[in-house]
């Protein structure tokens, strides 16, 4: 009678020269054992002695563990980890900094949109260059009104103008006596 040998065998079973022997201490995340080690992980777990899990980010990783394809909304990264989509670079799985317009929430590991009025440009949650006509204060964008010496951030609308000028309507700081300002030209 001629034996015949095993090319492969079931869960948490070894292949030891062609015979399938039961596994001590098998590790449940592993799919093929050799010669009573792990060879082969289950799907979303990579081989590293033992078998680790990727990171719920990753839908599929190399034998290193590296990610190939990330879930459906992250971008995979240069360096094979998978960030979202305003994140400019990420490192562990965790973003580092944010694309322009965006600030980084490290509480929730995500980049959320900077809205401030009239900003074109921030640094973290701070406006660091506003559109024309506006001036930057305080990370904030204020219509700039020459010659206004007390600006309130709460009405944004100036308090008070320079000796020799007038406030007019709280958007602007006319000469006195000028009956008609228009286009900063008194008519």
């Amino acid at each position: 009678m001629q034996l015949t040998k095993c090319l492969g065998c079931v869960s948490n079973y070894s292949l030891n020269q062609g015979v399938c022997v039961a596994v001590a201490n098998a590790d449940a995340n592993c799919r093929a054992y050799t010669d009573n080690k792990c060879v082969q992980c289950n799907d979303r777990y990579y081989l590293n002695g033992t078998c680790i899990k990727v990171n719920d980010l990753c839908l599929q990783a190399d034998l290193n563990g590296s990610c190939l394809v990330c879930t459906k909304t992250y971008l995979l990264s240069s360096n094979r980890d998978c960030m979202e989509p305003n994140c400019e670079n990420s490192s562990n799985y965790k973003c580092q900094s944010c694309k322009k317009g965006y600030v980084l929430d490290n509480a929730n590991n995500s980049c959320r949109k900077v809205v401030i009025e009239g900003c074109e440009t921030t640094e973290g949650d701070r406006c660091i260059q506003c559109q024309q006509q506006l001036i930057v204060y305080g990370g904030q964008c204020l219509l700039f009104v020459t010659g206004c010496l007390d600006y309130s951030l709460a009405t944004k609308q100036c308090q008070l103008c320079r000796p020799e000028l007038e406030l007019q309507n709280g958007t602007s700081c006319v000469p006195k006596n000028c009956r008609n300002w228009t286009n900063s030209i008194c008519n």
